[in-house]
């Protein structure tokens, strides 16, 4: 947990924050971390902080000089300001217990992905000619939810197709169900295309589709009937959107609405669950958000003794959470969740991995799986998949086994910062100057932190690895931390593939530890086919500790003076959610990019090369070099060697 003040004059007072453990962060003094009563404190570890004030003699007896604005919550999700309960007991009638929002507005944690980027971070895909695009799965279509999204620009007619497609699942009873697309701009051309049991595609330059409402404008609708041909039936049904108009932006909401003939929506879940073998559920409606358990509510997986890994995946129709707890039920306990492991979806889908490094670890037994449903007024479906695996390993690279890497890996750091509405974790490097005075100039992604506000949140964790090769990793609150940052410089970044790049430049304000190093960096564009190496702190089920990962610069399908494509050969590592944000080297101290975004691929270790984009630090060179190249303006001034720093 963190706590945000505002207003903070406390002369010379001091403030502490403890944890239920006897950690302290602190002590906190005058105005605050940059002197204007306005910071995030630093992170305790557990789920309560106490604050402990000393106020100086001058204002003993005045009102508290500071305000405390929000409380993040940053390895487990609060789930919001209210959850009620909807469980079965021996009468099976309701029970209900509520959680009561605070007089404090709480900044909640996701857990395990970043703010705007993450696990979700994926390259734009075009065709340069109605060709189509072929990733990975469609995205879910909630029923009744607008999506908003944005699609180009393209210099041709473009149908936006895999996992730029929609998937919604039309249940047994529905009798009609309406697709409709709004453009921002109405005289942008767009059209909307729908199949049943495969997405759209496209086949000798034409559109494969079952529906489609091609108007000239950016508004279009699709309604299918029981009497449409072909007739509505249950399934999942595909939806695209083709850009016509190009060179433009097209930014669109997609609206599917699903009517059922006799509608009881009803309660149904719980059981047993079979590994591999997907759960159906159907819960609600609810007038608050609700957490449903009990023996009707909730599923039950047996683990065998020789498991390794489990993973359970929730695919949701509407804003649910995911809850697993080992041994008994999920519950409410003083108006709060009572849980072993916890996701969240908000968009997407919601997964808890297991293994002997979780916190709980892994162990044998029946773990209970239950579903809190936020969204109101509507009838939550979806399904819940549990696999359970025995012989899983880490397929990460330990840095630690690369001695040659060490003074490169002491240089990384793992960041946690906050966005406003959730807390999010990347990866960052220490970065050189050409006059090698010290000074914390730090390099991550802009799609982590973009804003001076973002910045002076930032929290830094070092040598967060391994003290032996495979060894088992530290506790991170054993790390140590550099406390806040400030904003130098940042590209404009939107999305991946834009040119506009994904880089920020930061100043650390906090005290360094010793041993650190600053890496060097190289202003020049790096060649393709080059050697390179990733060290980063992957969001992975085996632990955020460091890792190392081994690929080659490859052909770029986005802009060439902006971006390099890194492949990664299968068994020589790969990047995952938080490792957004890291360097690439070309060699051991020398930084040429950092990780702006790839395709997820899901917790097992991947059997094909896997490809991430890497903005290219030679682009943001002239961004930054008054800050990183005091003498930028002789010629040899192309990259600062590394050195490293003591707090002596």
């Amino acid at each position: 947990m963190r706590v945000h003040f505002r207003d903070f004059a406390i002369g010379e007072g001091s403030l502490w924050l403890h944890s239920e453990s006897g950690q302290v962060v602190g002590p906190y003094g005058g105005s605050g971390r940059y002197g204007d009563g306005d910071f995030w404190s630093g992170i305790v570890f557990g789920d309560t902080v106490t604050i402990e004030y000393l106020p100086d003699e001058a204002a003993a007896t005045e009102a508290v000089p500071f305000q405390i604005v929000a409380i993040s919550h940053i390895w487990d999700d609060a789930f919001g300001t209210g959850v009620k309960t909807r469980s079965e007991s021996s009468d099976r009638r309701e029970s209900e217990s509520r959680l009561h929002a605070g007089p404090i507005e709480v900044a909640v944690g996701t857990g395990s992905n970043p703010p705007s980027p993450d696990e979700s971070m994926q390259p734009v895909e075009r065709s340069a000619s109605l060709d189509p695009l072929r990733p990975k799965a469609a995205r879910r279509l909630p029923p009744g939810r607008p999506v908003e999204f944005r699609l180009g620009p393209v210099d041709s007619p473009t149908l936006f197709a895999g996992n730029n497609s929609f998937r919604l699942v039309v249940p047994d009873n529905a009798t009609r169900v309406t697709f409709t697309l709004e453009s921002a701009d109405p005289d942008v051309d767009v059209d909307l295309y729908v199949r049943y049991g495969e997405d759209n595609d496209v086949q000798d330059g034409r559109v494969v589709h079952d529906y489609v409402s091609e108007g000239d404008t950016g508004n279009e609708e699709i309604i299918v009937t029981l009497e449409s041909d072909p007739p509505l039936q249950a399934g999942s049904y595909f939806v695209s959107v083709a850009l016509f108009d190009t060179g433009v932006t097209a930014e669109c909401t997609l609206t599917a609405v699903v009517e059922r003939d006799g509608e009881d929506p009803g309660s149904t879940s719980g059981g047993p669950l079979t590994p591999g073998i997907p759960a159906d559920f159907r819960l609600g409606p609810v007038d608050s958000p609700t957490l449903f358990f009990g023996s009707h509510y909730s599923f039950r997986l047996e683990v065998p003794e020789d498991a390794t890994l489990v993973v359970f995946t929730l695919e949701p129709d509407a804003d649910m959470a995911l809850l697993v707890r080992h041994g008994e039920d999920n519950e409410i306990r003083n108006g709060r969740p009572v849980y072993d492991h916890a996701a969240r979806n908000r968009e997407g889908n919601a997964r808890v991995g297991i293994t002997h490094r979780s916190d709980p670890p892994l162990r044998a037994g029946t773990y209970f799986v239950s579903v809190i449903v936020f969204d109101t007024g509507v009838v939550a479906e979806g399904t819940i998949t549990a696999t359970v695996d025995t012989d899983a390993a880490d397929c990460h690279l330990d840095v630690t086994c690369y001695s040659e890497w060490s003074s490169s890996a002491a240089g990384v750091a793992q960041i946690v910062f906050e966005t406003g509405e959730s807390s999010g974790r990347c990866t960052g490097t220490l970065l050189n100057n050409s006059r090698q005075d010290g000074t914390p100039f730090f390099l991550t992604a802009a799609h982590c932190v973009q804003t001076e506000e973002e910045a002076r949140s930032v929290t830094a964790y070092w040598f967060y690895q391994t003290r032996t090769c495979n060894g088992e990793p530290p506790d991170l609150r054993s790390a140590p931390q550099t406390e806040g940052a400030r904003l130098l410089s940042t590209t404009g970044f939107t999305e991946v593939g834009q040119a506009d790049g994904d880089m920020t430049l930061l100043r650390l304000v906090g005290d360094l530890p010793d041993g650190v190093m600053f890496q060097g960096w190289d202003a020049d564009p790096q060649p393709g086919r080059a050697q390179v190496t990733g060290i980063h702190h992957p969001g992975s089920v085996w632990d955020r500790f460091k890792r190392i990962s081994f690929g080659q610069i490859i052909s770029e399908p986005h802009s060439a003076d902006t971006y390099l494509n890194v492949s990664y050969p299968v068994g020589q590592g790969h990047t995952e959610g938080g490792s957004s944000g890291s360097a690439i080297f070309s060699r051991p101290g020398i930084v040429v990019g950092a990780l702006s975004g790839g395709i997820p691929f899901g917790i097992a270790c991947p059997t094909q090369p896997t490809d991430d984009i890497y903005t290219r630090f030679s682009f943001f060179y002239p961004q930054v070099r008054q800050f990183i190249d005091t003498d930028f303006s002789l010629e040899f001034a192309h990259f600062a060697n590394g050195s490293s720093i003591s707090s002596d």
